[in-house]
């Protein structure tokens, strides 16, 4: 076997000294994370319990007043009763979430109602829409055919602003001296 230059041993030598200083490096710090930092147990995060019927989720989290009015929309009181029909109607997916309450929907439900009835007194006013007892102020209202009926305007009021078309001009001046002008007339 041929003899090796002392220059190629030498490397040799420092390259597992080299080798060797890194796993006891390595080694420090893997036993100070696990002194400094112990495993802790986990707990299993519990599964929400999802009631069977929409009946639970609102006795769960509560429902708005049936007699109480809560808004005043044009000529339309919104009532309790209308904001309980739109939660459990519209809503019934957002109230089975953890943590659902009566003050989480509130606004959206609010909201909900207020856009309805501005959509179905707007087709009032522009003749689109006779509205009735049946459908609008009235606490016995057949809910269902009111959103039919503001489902119907809705998708009317979407057709004639897609009609609605045109253009602008701009046109602009070079003045140098709006200075001379007087403050009426800048």
């Amino acid at each position: 076997m041929p003899k090796l230059p002392k220059y190629v041993i030498i490397g040799i030598i420092v390259f597992a000294f080299l080798i060797a200083s890194i796993s006891v490096v390595l080694l420090f710090q893997i036993k100070e994370s696990i002194t400094s930092n112990p495993p802790v147990a986990s707990l299993p995060t519990p599964i929400p319990t999802i009631p069977q019927s929409i009946e639970e989720i609102i006795k769960s989290i509560g429902k708005f007043p049936s007699g109480e009015k809560v808004a005043q929309v044009g000529e339309e009181t919104i009532s309790g009763e209308d904001l309980n029909f739109l939660l459990t109607t519209f809503y019934t997916q957002d109230l089975a979430s953890p943590g659902a309450t009566l003050q989480t929907f509130k606004k959206k439900v609010l909201d909900h109602a207020i856009r309805d009835s501005v959509i179905l007194q707007s087709g009032q006013k522009q003749n689109l829409v006779t509205l009735t007892a049946d459908i609008f102020n009235n606490q016995g209202k057949d809910y269902h055919a009111r959103q039919k009926q503001v489902r119907d305007l809705t998708e009317i009021f979407q057709k004639n602003q897609e009609k609605i078309s045109g253009s602008s001009v701009s046109i602009w001046f070079k003045n140098q001296n709006l200075s001379s002008l007087p403050p009426s007339e800048t």
